[in-house]
């Protein structure tokens, strides 16, 4: 079984149903699992794991360390439900 890595604070920058691009300043490795806890907009919450599939490294001016891609692995269909409804109401 794949161990959890501890969760912290990341700044989401493009969310979809499959996962979520975010910026961190902690490096992580690709491959590797992360615990993820997801603030919807009505200040409910999904936790779920994901796993790293791609890091960039950022210039110094960036808003932080890392751009990192991370997949979502273990979404329940309810959880699925709450992110398509943020989905539909965010887009134009």
């Amino acid at each position: 079984m794949a161990e959890r890595a501890r969760p912290t604070h990341k700044q989401a920058i493009d969310l979809g149903l499959g996962g979520v691009r975010v910026y961190s300043d902690d490096p992580m490795e690709p491959g590797s699992r992360l615990e993820i806890e997801l603030r919807l907009p009505d200040e409910s919450t999904l936790t779920f794991l994901s796993e790293v599939v791609w890091l960039q490294e950022l210039q110094e001016s960036a808003p932080a360390s890392y751009d990192v891609g991370l997949q979502f692995l273990d979404l329940t269909p309810e959880d699925l439900e709450a992110l398509e409804s943020v989905l539909a109401r965010s887009e134009p």
